[in-house]
């Protein structure tokens, strides 16, 4: 569950938003927060797609990857 967007960043530009469920990265299921963080750290600086459920709709988007 997405409790916050910070402005500015890699997920706000992508679109998401706070309440949306995080359910898959690269098409790999996410069961929980490790599971994200592996695909980050595969992703390194590139850019993974993260799908997300907002309400009865699944949406899928692309994020690109930078330092922070």
């Amino acid at each position: 569950l997405i409790r916050a967007v910070q402005a500015g960043s890699a997920a706000d530009g992508a679109g998401l938003r706070r309440g949306d469920v995080l359910v898959a990265a690269d098409g790999q299921p996410l069961t929980g927060i490790d599971d994200l963080y592996a695909a980050v750290d595969r992703a390194r600086l590139a850019t993974v797609e993260l799908s997300a459920i907002r309400g009865s709709e699944t949406l899928t988007v692309p994020i690109t990857l930078a330092e922070t």
